[in-house]
């Protein structure tokens, strides 16, 4: 997206999918090389995550405070 903007919405679309590729390969590359660590934390707080849910689904806790309280889950150092 930013090399789209900076080119003044004018970048070759072939520019733009290999760029696009290259990305998620390095997102693949870097998922699998902490995929081990990331299902460890998922098990970990899956129980935690779900009562997060839902008391933002019965609007107990508000999408900033669910949002702040995942984001603190993500502090996981298992």
């Amino acid at each position: 997206a930013e090399q789209w903007f900076a080119s003044n919405c004018s970048l070759d679309p072939s520019v733009l999918k290999s760029t696009y590729e290259d990305a998620w390969k390095e997102g693949r590359r870097s998922y699998d090389a902490r995929k081990e660590h990331i299902e460890l934390a998922r098990k970990h707080h899956a129980t935690a995550l779900a009562r997060l849910q839902e008391d933002l689904a019965a609007n107990r806790i508000s999408r900033e405070q669910y949002e702040e309280k995942v984001a603190a889950l993500g502090q996981f150092r298992g």
